[in-house]
């Protein structure tokens, strides 16, 4: 997309420096011939600088209108409109009809219009330029008016005199504004001169227009590029910086990938430990129906004290014998493995019974 535009820029400066070669005997000179005044409180007020006689002339020599808000720095200020070359603003004027947002005095300019006959150097006032109606009160050697929008009060109505005495003078971009205004001619550029050149030349007069056109668009094109440039420079910026945070996420992918695999061994491992921790219930759910069989035995010892007390030999005894502990009962015997002491806490269970059975014996 840049190589096209800057392709479209070069071909718009060649047709520029064609306009510009043909052009260069007869180089304009902005003249002013109008302007008008008004303050907040104070009457608008303003004055042909010549007369519509002379002005018809000059148009006739001329390509241009230009209309500015009043300021030193003359046609060169900020704040203009420029019509396009030989449009309808300038065609009034050769016909000594002194009205600028209206063909032929009479016919509304509208927006479309606006577009055609203002270059776009004028866009920031486009929108001041434009009719709807067409007023009332008209024009000639003895009145002018520089703009009236008719039906659109966002729009210039700045007149210097008009032969309706009843319509008040006014001077502003807008129906209610206020200022200065003043309106050029590029006197000197000649419609006759410049075909007398073309005529010598291989461009013809077209061509002329389409290269002074195209001249209007090589700020705006040089604009784009340098936007376009700038935008590149960001997305390649934009691009780089995801780059590295895309190398981030993998290296983050991939330590995260080893720690899954080291605790994958963990869960592994603590698997292996339950399940041996399993095998060890189960040993130790052996011994605990053992344990509980022999408390069902001291139950019914327990229950059968009585004939044991006064020296009575009960039923009920303890053996221990190798490292075993045998737990007699009438309900039964228990055998007691006391080497699994130091994996199960049975040794203070089997004193517990051991004292009991003997209290029992007592």
């Amino acid at each position: 997309a840049t190589e096209q535009l800057t392709n479209k820029m070069a071909t718009s400066v060649l047709r520029l420096c064609i306009a510009t070669t043909l052009m260069l005997h007869t180089q304009a000179e902005w003249v002013r011939i109008a302007s008008c005044q008004s303050g907040s409180s104070s009457p608008a007020s303003g004055a042909l600088d010549m007369s519509m006689e002379t002005i018809k002339a000059m148009a006739a020599e001329s390509q241009r209108v230009r209309i500015c808000t009043t300021t030193d720095k003359g046609a060169d200020g900020l704040d203009c409109a420029t019509s396009r070359f030989d449009s309808f603003p300038l065609e009034n004027l050769k016909k000594g009809i002194f009205m600028l947002t209206h063909i032929d005095g009479n016919k509304p300019c509208d927006k479309d219009c606006v577009v055609k006959n203002w270059d776009d150097t004028s866009k920031a006032r486009w929108n001041n330029l434009w009719a709807k109606c067409t007023p009332s009160h008209k024009t000639g050697n003895e009145g002018s008016i520089i703009g009236h929008t008719c039906g659109w009060a966002g729009g210039i109505h700045a007149w210097i005199g008009i032969l309706d005495q009843t319509i008040q003078p006014k001077c502003g971009w807008t129906v209610a504004g206020s200022g200065a205004i003043s309106v050029y001619l590029d006197y000197g550029t000649t419609s006759t001169t410049t075909k007398t050149i073309t005529s010598t030349s291989t461009v013809s007069e077209t061509h002329i227009d389409l290269a002074i056109r195209a001249a209007e668009k090589v700020g705006y094109l040089s604009d784009v590029v340098d936007k376009l440039s700038t935008r590149m420079t960001t997305n390649e910026n934009i691009v780089n910086d995801n780059s590295d945070n895309i190398k981030n996420i993998l290296d983050y992918v991939r330590e995260n990938t080893a720690r899954v695999e080291d605790e994958k061994e963990i869960l592994l491992d603590m698997q292996e430990n339950i399940t041996k921790l399993d095998s060890k219930l189960e040993k130790l759910q052996a011994t605990v129906d053992k344990l509980v069989a022999a408390l069902n035995g001291m139950s019914i010892m327990s229950e059968q004290q009585s004939p044991c007390i006064g020296g009575t030999t009960c039923d009920s005894s303890i053996e221990e014998e190798e490292g075993k502990l045998k737990i007699n009962a009438p309900a039964g015997s228990v055998v007691l493995d006391t080497k699994t002491c130091g994996s199960v806490d049975l040794c203070s269970i089997v004193s517990v019974l051991d004292g009991l059975i003997k209290g029992a014996s007592d």
